[in-house]
């Protein structure tokens, strides 16, 4: 997720991808079946889709590793045939994990055949350049170097029995002027046709096995009305029919790999061995509680950090989640109730809805309306995603200094009229047609939100200077903290991005730096406020990378989240939690995972937990709100076929749940061939049906479950903006004493500066301080008061706690804070540190 790409402008997308395939229902289409399927020299398909660029980067992504000066864009004037080709360039030296690449996945590979990867190249001034990928990316059929009109490249690559997808890619390595490919191709040469047949046959028939063993527990259900009510045994059928039904077409056609037919085909037996045992249950229990009833299609509410909606006649707490988030989520809509979703997420922005010459929707804006309707008739929810980033060309037409190269999806100057004009109308004519829909439950303002020019424009220059002038007051204030001679503080320029060595400097940049948060979340709070006017009563929330918060070097792109929950009635995030990746070759091998079988240390965890479970109490904390992670990244992207464990996933969710997330939609549900699609859950019957699971059994248990979110803490933990910007070790130690809590069985919270100083935060015993070494004299103030005579109320972690203010400047401290306790770290901070078990 911290990688860098490029985004084509015509991209329906959430994250960094470039396009997806629209599957009719779960079907997996067969490339024989694609519209205008290129075809090879030896007349076989061409698997490479768009290989000549004639549809933009569709299907194609292009990303740069380790900072790497390179580019790759469409060029209309270079091409071998059609309208374009892709042009690669960079300006760097050959180093180790330094390059830029275009690439994509290539699905329908064959056991035991050999494939010829073919391009057209032209290059000026090249460098380390070549085509090829696949596993280890050792396949390389190397550029010539220097200058060369246009030529063919070639070279083959055989699969085995497994036969899994490929990468396909144009890697730079190093210095290059320009490097033009067009009319790529993959296409089929040769095979070993017997032992290519006895690979897919005995795909077949374990498929058919399968398939058997569904259709004998559905005869089992139909005969038995308790059965038919039991949701999670209909989850069962259904996740085993939604595989099995593409997996049923022929082999030799079929768009997936044999080596992801195999997973499914072993998952769904999983899936159906453990709904048999259900099945048995009921005929030896008459306790067995499978009724876990869908909520109705009306309004929802917020009380108290919980959803509450009605089902029947009351209104119960309710844990929304599903899937997000774009053709395949809204084409399956009717069928997610079986696999115990309950909500989506889909996207319109104003590229797609808004007409350029009138306030009405187009039809990308009209079609929302029925969805939202097929939603309601389903019991499902939708969260409406606005995706500002989706600006327009007409408007970047009528105002070309609209953009301004801004990093991340918001590219364009936000302050700018032409900018906030769109943003406007975009809100005001679309809200009014989606807002008295039932199925409607929030409004997701912004895609993961970034932006570092505030203040670098005509537009929000004076809102700088107006900043620096509440701050400081005058401009002499300014120069002695600064060490600078202004005139004037119109004269104040905006730092550039990236800390500076000098001091003053520094007291600078920190002041642009909270300058530039509270100007991005004033910008989400115009938004909020206008949806609020357009559709009363729907919650609003952004997608923040919540995960970015203790990042010092990520403070200039203008995310607090505690600013951003207060413009906004949601916690909104996009956050995740993975399962570790070197115990997942110790799973496929069935070895334990027991910390004596493998070594693991206390804090060397599973799984990303802390990636969910720190960041929703963070984000809980600020307003009470619950949290909806929007983009739930359980599986990284571009996952092979190999099994994930579906523990992990009843984990992510039931664990997310217990820390506020009180709605989720899980990237990703789509069918595709591009890195940032491949390998997900919606390829994973073992893991959809461990979701499905998790969800049913939380609205089951929904009042236990709210029970213990409503659990009030007795630790808080300081959040502290300030140390983020000046002490590198402070993140570190905010996870280090939130791990040890949790492993205490602590339920833990966190107060910030601001709520410190306002006041107003969380009734708590104590108060950890975190190598907190830079807080506010407004802070520390209010630290001294909740101390009183108690010194036991606030616990250091860590040297020079609190021993600077905002700007870096040295401070005594009250003497009712020098006697505060420092917890001993010598082990770090480690859950087995028993220091904190005798302090708390």
């Amino acid at each position: 997720m911290m990688r860098t790409y490029s985004l084509s402008p015509v991209a329906p997308a959430c994250r960094r991808r470039s396009r997806f395939f629209l599957a009719a229902g779960f079907s997996v289409f067969l490339i024989s079946l694609l519209p205008g399927a290129p075809v090879g020299a030896q007349g076989s398909a061409n698997l490479v889709g768009n290989g000549g660029f004639e549809q933009d980067t569709a299907g194609w992504a292009w990303m740069t590793a380790s900072g790497a000066p390179a580019t790759g864009v469409l060029d209309s004037g270079e091409r071998h045939t059609g309208r374009h080709s892709y042009r690669v360039s960079g300006d760097f030296t050959q180093t180790p994990h330094t390059y830029g690449r275009l690439h994509r996945t290539i699905t329908g590979l064959r056991p035991f055949t050999t494939y010829r990867i073919r391009a057209w190249i032209k290059g000026s001034k090249v460098g380390t350049a070549w085509i090829g990928g696949g596993p280890g990316w050792y396949l390389r059929a190397v550029f010539p170097e220097g200058d060369f009109d246009w030529r063919e490249i070639t070279t083959e690559y055989a699969t085995g029995g497994e036969a899994g997808d490929f990468e396909l890619m144009v890697l730079l390595e190093s210095r290059t002027g320009a490097v033009w490919v067009d009319d790529i191709e993959m296409t089929e040469v040769r095979a070993d046709a017997a032992r290519r047949d006895q690979a897919e046959n005995a795909i077949r028939t374990s498929l058919e096995a399968e398939q058997a063993h569904l259709a004998r527990l559905r005869a089992k259900v139909e005969t038995n009305h308790a059965l038919r009510d039991d949701r999670y045994i209909t989850l069962g059928l259904a996740v085993a029919e939604r595989f099995l039904t593409p997996l049923s077409l022929p082999l030799a056609s079929a768009r997936q790999s044999p080596e992801w037919q195999r997973l499914q085909t072993e998952e769904v037996r999983q899936v159906l061995d453990q709904t048999d045992t259900r099945i048995a249950q009921w005929t030896k229990e008459t306790s067995v509680s499978g009724r876990v009833p869908a909520p109705t299609s009306g309004a929802t509410s917020i009380r108290d950090g919980v959803f509450e909606t009605k089902i029947g006649s009351k209104t119960v707490p309710y844990y929304f989640g599903g899937y997000g988030h774009f053709g395949s989520a809204a084409r399956d809509i009717p069928v997610f109730p079986a696999l115990g979703a309950s909500l989506i997420q889909q996207e319109r922005g104003p590229s797609s809805s808004l007409d350029p010459d009138h306030d009405t929707l187009l039809e990308g804006g009209r079609s929302l309306v029925d969805t939202l309707r097929l939603a309601s008739r389903s019991r499902m929810k939708i969260d409406l995603l606005l995706s500002p980033h989706y600006f327009p060309d007409w408007a970047v037409k009528k105002a070309p200094d609209v953009l301004n190269g801004n990093p991340g999806f918001i590219g364009f100057n936000i302050d700018h009229p032409v900018a906030r004009s769109v943003v406007e109308r975009h809100l005001r004519t679309l809200l009014p047609a989606v807002r008295t829909e039932p199925a409607l439950l929030s409004l997701c303002l912004s895609n993961e939100p970034i932006y570092s020019s505030s203040g670098r424009d005509p537009h929000s220059r004076p809102l700088w200077t107006a900043y620096l002038r509440d701050v400081h007051g005058t401009v002499d204030a300014v120069n002695v903290l600064y060490g600078t001679r202004y005139a004037r503080l119109e004269e104040v320029p905006v730092p550039p991005v990236g800390m500076p060595a000098e001091s003053g400097a520094q007291r600078a940049y920190f002041d642009w730096c909270r300058f530039n948060q509270r100007h991005f979340a004033d910008w989400h709070l115009w938004m909020s406020d206008l949806c609020h006017k357009e559709a009363p009563g729907v919650p609003t929330h952004a997608k923040i990378m919540v995960f970015d918060t203790f990042e010092r070097g990520l403070v200039h792109r203008g995310v607090d989240p505690e600013l951003f929950c207060e413009a906004t009635d949601i916690a909104g995030c996009d956050a995740y939690a993975f399962f570790r990746g070197d115990l997942l070759a110790r799973f496929q091998r069935a070895e334990p995972l027991t910390p004596a079988a493998t070594g693991i240390l206390p804090e060397d965890y599973a799984y990303s937990w802390l990636g969910h479970e720190l960041f929703y109490d963070l984000l809980h904390s600020f307003k009470g709100q619950p949290v909806f992670n929007s983009e739930n990244h359980i599986i990284p992207d571009n996952s092979p076929a190999q099994h994930i464990p579906s523990a992990h996933t009843r984990a992510v969710f039931w664990q997310g749940a217990l820390h506020h997330q009180g709605a989720t939609t899980t990237w990703v549900w789509e069918d595709g061939t591009d890195a940032f699609l491949a390998g997900s859950i919606y390829f994973r019957p073992a893991n959809t049906y461990a979701e499905g699971r998790a969800l049913l059994d939380l609205n089951r248990l929904s009042a236990e479950v709210t029970a213990i979110n409503r659990q009030k803490p007795r630790v808080a933990i300081l959040y502290s903006p300030t140390s983020i910007f000046w002490e590198p070790d402070y993140g570190a130690q905010v996870s280090r004493v939130y791990a040890a809590l949790r492993f205490q069985g602590q339920p833990c919270t966190f107060v910030s500066e601001r709520q410190l100083q306002s006041g107003k935060f969380a009734k708590v015993d104590r108060i950890i301080v975190p190598h907190a070494t830079h807080v506010a004299d407004t802070a520390v103030a209010a630290l001294r008061r909740y101390v009183k005579t108690d010194r036991n109320r606030v616990l250091f972690v860590g040297d020079n706690n609190l021993a600077f203010d905002e700007y870096h400047r040295p401070r005594s401290l009250p003497a009712q804070l020098t006697a505060s306790v420092i917890l001993d770290e010598t082990k770090g901070g480690k859950p087995g540190n028993t220091a904190f078990v005798r302090s708390l």
